[in-house]
């Protein structure tokens, strides 16, 4: 935490004989009397480690959050550079700290992405409940036969925290994703989570 308004973070890991990992993160707040802006960098380094994959990719991210009374509005940038996708444990597993990680990604190799969210809580009139849109739009990958490509997903989360005090702890989330991608295989997808949290 180098000032109050100002933290950085880093770490390293490795998966023996796949590929080494280093993060650098900056976030800033600026909190004034009307508003509050978030600013996030992200940048992630993975290179292999061992002779078994030809792994040289870097992640670079930015967001910037506005949040006004009840309102929040997001801009996002990610981009990924190097010589290769950017790795995932597993192919993809989900790595929820990226710029802009939704349902698909946006990790393939030279990949560009905008991110453009916005979000409202409706604290005034249903206590408990919030709402958030979300749009991606990535593009500068190529299919594995060399074609141009780009794709799109766009995100409906509503979000609900059971008031009454003996559900104290239960949420409920659902997710409406819709994904679209040139060359490929459009999806929909519509997810339910139930959530319970208890502090010891």
């Amino acid at each position: 935490q180098f000032t109050p308004s100002l933290k950085g973070e880093y770490y390293f890991g490795n998966l023996e004989d796949l590929y080494n990992k280093h993060y650098v993160g900056l976030e800033h707040n600026w909190k004034q009397p009307n508003f509050a802006l978030t600013s996030k960098f992200k940048y992630f380094n993975a290179k292999n480690d061992g002779n078994t994959f030809d792994i040289d990719a870097q992640n670079i991210g930015v967001l910037e959050t506005l949040k006004v009374k009840n309102h929040t509005f997001g801009l996002g940038y990610q981009q990924i550079m190097g010589e290769s996708a950017y790795p995932l444990p597993d192919g993809f597993l989900p790595e929820t700290y990226f710029i802009n990680w939704n349902a698909t990604g946006f990790f393939k190799e030279d990949e560009k992405s905008y991110h453009v969210m916005y979000g409202y809580d409706f604290k005034d009139y249903v206590p408990g409940l919030n709402a958030m849109v979300k749009y991606v739009y990535g593009h500068d990958f190529k299919t594995a036969n060399g074609e141009e490509n780009h794709e799109t997903e766009s995100n409906v989360i509503l979000n609900y925290a059971f008031q009454q005090p003996f559900l104290k702890g239960v949420a409920l989330q659902y997710i409406r994703i819709d994904y679209n991608v040139k060359h490929g295989n459009d999806f929909g997808e519509d997810r339910l989570f139930v959530n319970y949290t208890k502090k010891f």
